[in-house]
């Protein structure tokens, strides 16, 4: 329960504490409710299971979760960037896979950083099974798009819609240094990579959604295509109402 806090304070750490103590109890709820399949066993919503169940959201009721929160929020305050990654590192079941240049050492070298979660209900993985055939977000497509939190940085998240949770899930998310073809490809081909060590062969997505960056869509025709920049994917392609 620590944890999940823990990783709470980092995602929002200007809220308050009702917000932290809510968001991990939705969070605690998904991961002790919910079995593989989404759905809720009987069993768990009776007798003594649901009394452990109820034991274990004590202390988030308890006026002690206060500080808590606070000695989390002091401790993040007090981290730098790459302390407070590592940090989320051990919070959460991420693969991190980082390139090995980094800036001044290897002239025009870029940097990125590739997050997903790869264990558990509704991480990343599970949502790229679900999404395939037979998979009960199989009618689901892709979203992904650019946001710029830091100077020189982009960070492109692709995201679905999980009809079990009844909202938006995060897929993946990459933090790089460039919107090029080549730093782009290296998002879906990471993606493609651990989906395969755990199990899911040649990914098939129903389809992808995005606003009409040439780049974006050149990326995906590369990679879930036939390897031909303007070749679209037919029926796959669909630019978001949004932008």
């Amino acid at each position: 329960m620590k944890s999940m806090v823990a990783e709470e304070v980092l995602h929002m750490p200007n809220v308050t504490s009702f917000v932290i103590s809510l968001a991990t109890s939705k969070t605690f709820l998904s991961h002790h409710l919910f079995n593989e399949d989404g759905e809720v066993p009987m069993e768990l919503l009776k007798g003594e299971k649901l009394n452990q169940a109820m034991l274990m959201f004590v202390p988030l009721c308890s006026p002690n979760i206060r500080n808590l929160i606070s000695s989390f929020k002091h401790h993040s305050r007090n981290m730098g960037s790459f302390d407070s990654i590592l940090m989320l590192k051990f919070l959460r079941p991420y693969d991190y896979i980082q390139d090995n240049y980094f800036p001044k050492q290897q002239f025009g070298q870029k940097i990125y950083l590739f997050k997903m979660t790869v264990e558990g209900d509704g991480c990343g993985v599970d949502l790229v099974k679900r999404m395939q055939l037979g998979g009960d977000l199989e009618n689901s497509w892709m979203m992904f798009d650019h946001v710029k939190h830091v100077q020189g940085w982009t960070t492109m998240a692709c995201h679905v819609y999980d009809l079990v949770y009844c909202k938006i899930m995060s897929t993946a998310i990459y933090n790089m240094q460039s919107k090029d073809i080549k730093a782009q490809c290296i998002l879906w081909r990471k993606l493609d990579a651990i989906v395969l060590n755990k199990g899911v062969r040649n990914p098939n997505f129903k389809g992808f959604m995005v606003d009409n960056a040439q780049a974006n869509w050149n990326v995906v025709h590369i990679v879930y295509g036939i390897r031909d920049p303007i070749v679209k994917l037919i029926d796959k392609e669909h630019t978001c109402l949004f932008h």
